[in-house]
């Protein structure tokens, strides 16, 4: 067997034909390339190069030698590159439901932070309107937004959430300091957070009036409140971007606290797994951040 590294530096004097250049590319001295050209070709019984002047030229059984060589250390080359794949621990992936509001207004802008704490979990998020059984096939578990948590499930809360009419700059300007029933004659939206729970508190028992548009999305009530369509009753943590970016201006320093709250769900043996604990504590930090701007936001 011809040593490895002998038909390294056999190749690369050949493609270079120079052995202080072979050197360099191979961060070796000369001298090191030199010794093992003259290695091999004592191991073979025979000269690979013919030496012209300060360079090297192939001659016909170093010309033979190198079209084997490459085949062979391609071949070898390869296979360490798919055994280093093959060794590196793949990556776990933890399937998260959720509706496409939370994901879309809020998780997404934050996953990258996710990423960045946990390279080695992958989430593979799942969202849509319909809710998936957290535990069936398919979901491991589930961010959830209600009031009572689910049978036969693990479940904790990950925090209140606050209702604020919000509408777009050029809207809030007409409406920003109006008193809570001043607000009832400009267009409102609906969503899934009912204007009432918000007008109560304010001392407000008048009818309220037909909406302009309704949504069961509250990412969509959100676009339609920044295309000025009309005021809109947000909740808080999906807003927050949107209120720090300028699309969306707060009416009032009136919060009312949501009857709902978000929920971390999953089965008993699922809530064991390290991957879903540590999305737990990072839900939890991030959350609390994201509370402590919006706080900022609304005074």
């Amino acid at each position: 067997m011809l040593p490895l590294q002998t038909l390294r530096a056999f190749r690369q004097a050949a493609q270079t034909q120079n052995l202080r250049a072979a050197a360099e590319q191979l961060n070796l001295t000369h001298g090191a390339v030199s010794q093992q050209i003259r290695l091999l070709e004592d191991r073979l019984g025979l000269p690979l190069f013919d030496r012209v002047g300060r360079g090297l030229r192939l001659n016909a059984a170093g010309t033979a030698l190198l079209s084997r060589v490459q085949q062979a250390l391609a071949l070898l080359e390869a296979g360490e590159r798919e055994a280093r794949a093959l060794g590196q621990a793949p990556q776990r992936v933890l399937r998260l439901s959720m509706l496409p509001s939370v994901a879309q207004c809020w998780l997404l802008p934050r996953l990258s932070r996710w990423q960045r704490a946990h390279p080695g979990w992958r989430l593979a998020i799942d969202a849509r309107q319909t809710v998936a059984e957290v535990l069936g096939p398919g979901v491991d578990v589930a961010i959830r937004y209600g009031q009572q948590p689910w049978e036969g499930a693990v479940a904790q809360s990950l925090g209140f959430e606050c209702l604020v009419p919000v509408a777009s700059p050029s809207l809030a300007a007409a409406l920003r300091g109006l008193a809570p029933a001043d607000l009832l004659r400009f267009p409102m939206l609906e969503g899934t957070a009912s204007w009432a729970l918000w007008m109560q508190p304010a001392g407000v028992l008048e009818p309220l009036p037909e909406p302009v548009a309704s949504f069961n999305d509250a990412g969509l009530l959100l676009q339609a409140a920044e295309s000025g369509l009309g005021i809109a009753l947000a909740r808080g943590l999906l807003v927050l971007d949107r209120l720090r970016d300028g699309r969306l201006l707060p009416l009032h320093t009136l919060q009312v606290p949501s009857p709902r709250q978000y929920w971390l769900v999953a089965s008993a043996p699922t809530w064991q797994r390290p991957e879903v604990q540590a999305l737990h504590a990072w839900l939890l930090v991030q959350l609390a951040e994201s509370e402590r701007e919006l706080a900022g936001l609304l005074t």
